[in-house]
């Protein structure tokens, strides 16, 4: 990746297409990426809160029924006994409300970068919960990509905000 300062704004348009024709699908598909992340991990969020995920039983249930289907010698199955239906309820609410802010942040372009580093994480802790899924290494890889694409200067506030605020490392 080159430095900020180094590296000339992105601008769109059919000159900067036909100046720099890499660069520019580059950017288009790091802009589709984190929309495509935003737009998932939003809806995941808002899904989370109509279920009453924050103030219901829901994700101990859920925990539950899942336990049953593990290896009770798994690290997964010790993690859900130990951990996960335990503190169930404070779970629920990091779930629910970083999945709402991870897709805001990633739909915006805002901090775009750190709030791939919050669904990386989610992705992460859904898979040490026992939740193995095929779908979570793509996901985590799609995380990935994010992280290093610098897409909110693209397409987001981050542009705007690294401007405005040059050393601040939320925008970068």
């Amino acid at each position: 990746m080159s430095d900020l300062a180094s590296d000339p704004p992105f601008s769109w348009g059919w000159s900067s297409l036909r100046a720099k024709p890499v660069r520019y699908v580059r950017a288009i598909l790091a802009v589709s990426l984190r929309l495509f992340m935003g737009v998932f991990f939003f809806a995941a969020g808002v899904n989370k809160l109509r279920q009453g995920w924050p103030w219901s039983d829901r994700l101990r249930e859920v925990f539950e029924d899942h336990l049953l289907e593990l290896d009770p010698e798994a690290f997964g199955a010790m993690f859900l006994d130990h951990v996960g239906i335990p503190f169930y309820m404070p779970i629920a609410w990091v779930i629910t409300f970083g999945e709402l802010a991870a897709g805001i942040g990633l739909l915006l372009g805002l901090a775009s970068r750190w709030f791939g580093v919050l669904a990386f994480w989610l992705i992460f802790m859904i898979g040490v919960g026992g939740y193995y899924d095929a779908s979570l290494l793509p996901l985590g890889l799609m995380c990935a990509i994010v992280i290093a694409s610098r897409s909110g200067h693209y397409l987001g506030l981050d542009r705007r905000l690294a401007a405005r605020y040059p050393d601040s490392r939320w925008f970068r």
